[in-house]
């Protein structure tokens, strides 16, 4: 079945829906190990799963190394492991749906840094979403709600943030490459990259673990095969028919996600302004356009201001 803009953000949605669910895993697993060799441990599942999907699918003719991009792979990469290791780290100091909604705050900054690194000014429909998602996600936020030491949750609000900002610049970097290079490897790429880094980091930072607990496993394997493996390969595959503004409005539908895991999972509680913040930002992604690019996706190259 061809993927249309329509399906294609059907599919991103989808991912939205399982990233939504791993923050109150990944946030359990973290009390038993840490988090660069959690990371390793599930980029490591993943890649394991996309390995023989990657080599098996076919490169475009005339394509340079065989369909491989390693500078479009390192730079995926070094933004997914970024994302993640502030995301992770931040989970010790904040709530599960404090950092999925957190996280949701790229949907404003993927506009601003498509405006920075690709001269495309956002159009007023954008900015009008990008707004409204702002505030759904400040209403849905619950400041003060969390229960934790403030300064433990000033702390944790801020790594998330950094996460937010890194995956936003993930975002704008898979569109700028997507058209370029076989999506599967792309994802299998960047997955590499950031598991290394985490397991260096792990090495380096971290006491190790072992044996390495059941829960964990547990978690990382769910996590890596289903939320990174399948979510990053259909992520490759998707945006190369959403632009990455629009995805950016999508992916603010994952802290919604978070919020009703956290509550069903962890008891976390949503009160009526956090009701309304989710309906501002599922208003904001219909509000944000049809999804068709405005422009030919350019080829893979190296993206201004990130090399």
């Amino acid at each position: 079945m061809a993927l249309t803009p329509r399906r294609s953000e059907l599919a991103l949605l989808g991912v939205c829906l399982i990233w939504g669910g791993t923050f109150v895993m990944v946030k359990d697993a973290v009390t038993l190990i840490g988090p660069l060799a959690f990371l390793a441990i599930r980029f490591a599942f993943a890649a394991a799963a996309l390995l023989p999907l990657a080599l098996a699918e076919r490169a475009p003719v005339g394509a340079a190394r065989g369909g491989w991009a390693p500078r479009a792979m390192a730079i995926v990469g070094t933004l997914l492991f970024a994302g993640y290791v502030l995301q992770t780290i931040g989970l010790r100091f904040t709530t599960a749906s404090r950092a999925g909604f957190i996280t949701g705050l790229q949907v404003v900054l993927v506009p601003l840094a498509v405006w920075a690194l690709r001269r495309r000014r956002p159009s007023p429909r954008t900015w009008l979403a990008a707004i409204l998602s702002v505030v759904g996600l400040g209403l849905l936020a619950q400041p003060g709600a969390t229960g934790a030491a403030l300064p433990r949750q000033i702390l944790g609000d801020m790594l998330v943030l950094g996460c937010a900002a890194a995956f936003a610049l993930h975002i704008v970097a898979i569109g700028a490459f997507a058209s370029g290079t076989p999506p599967l490897r792309l994802a299998l790429g960047q997955i590499v990259v950031a598991g290394s880094l985490a397991a260096v980091g792990a090495a380096s930072f971290e006491t190790l673990v072992w044996p390495i607990p059941t829960p964990v496993l547990a978690a990382a394997a769910f996590t890596g095969v289903l939320a990174t493996a399948v979510a990053f390969g259909i992520q490759t595959t998707a945006q190369r028919h959403v632009t990455p503004e629009r995805t950016g409005l999508i992916f603010a539908t994952e802290p919604v996600f978070a919020g009703l895991f956290g509550m069903a999972l962890a008891g976390d509680v949503l009160r009526a302004p956090g009701w309304a913040g989710a309906a501002l930002v599922v208003v904001a992604m219909a509000l944000g356009g049809s999804g068709r690019p405005t422009a030919a996706p350019r080829p893979a190259e190296p993206m201004e201001g990130l090399v």
